[in-house]
């Protein structure tokens, strides 16, 4: 093959494999994601049935001592948040809240209302919100939010790894590329230098050997 012709087919390759590449990564990916978060799904609303268990008493959407909520504090976590909230937008509990935050303050309405029973999931976190009733009253809504920690840690982890694969793809191209060129180019016309210096001195000039059939080969033909 003629070297203009080989290097515009490398050209091509070079393009072509990183695209190719990304592909595969993105297909591996996907497929793995798929089935980590239907895994993860199952479990979130496993545990939220439990968590809305203890969310089904009246007494907890009224404002009251911090120590009736004993209970849903010790089922929350940094990881898990719950938030519970009267009929008319004031939140009574916050399982997040800090000494410098308002105790009581009052949510709109209209986003109170949004999203009912509707199980969002974000990149970060599952949120769930109900409204409560009891005898057809209603009485408040509870707030759920679950952090999503092992799915966030093995985002982490597949970044790195797609990090690492693609450094090594690369390395490995450009190995192939640099070894390919030798061979091609620099290996054949190291031989023919030294064939030119042996002529000059009038010293014995080595024998071709694999003279390839491209612009280098009927170089060295011609030189010979």
């Amino acid at each position: 093959m003629k070297i203009k012709h080989w290097l515009m087919v490398s050209f091509l390759v070079v393009m072509l494999l990183p695209v190719v590449a990304g592909l595969v990564f993105f297909q591996l990916i996907q497929a793995y994601d798929e089935r980590q978060e239907f895994k993860e799904y199952v479990e979130v609303t496993g545990r939220l049935q439990e968590i809305e268990l203890l969310l089904q008493e009246g007494d907890l959407y009224r404002v009251q001592p911090a120590e009736k909520f004993q209970a849903v504090q010790n089922a929350a976590s940094s990881s898990l948040k719950i938030t519970l909230y009267r009929a008319d937008g004031i939140t009574v509990y916050s399982s997040m809240a800090d000494n410098l935050a308002p105790k009581l303050y009052r949510v709109n309405t209209s986003i109170l209302y949004e999203h009912l029973y509707e199980l969002r999931k974000s990149h970060r976190a599952y949120t769930l919100k109900k409204p409560f009733f009891h005898q057809d009253d209603l009485i408040g809504f509870y707030e759920i939010t679950i952090v999503r920690d092992q799915w966030l840690e093995a985002f982490q982890h597949r970044t790195l790894l797609v990090a690492i694969g693609w450094g090594l793809f690369f390395l490995l191209l450009y190995g192939a590329a640099l070894y390919v060129i030798h061979r091609k180019l620099n290996r054949p016309m190291q031989r023919l230098m030294r064939q030119m210096t042996a002529f000059a001195k009038g010293e014995a000039v080595p024998d071709t050997v694999n003279m390839t059939k491209d612009e280098m080969g009927e170089l060295i033909a011609r030189f010979h």
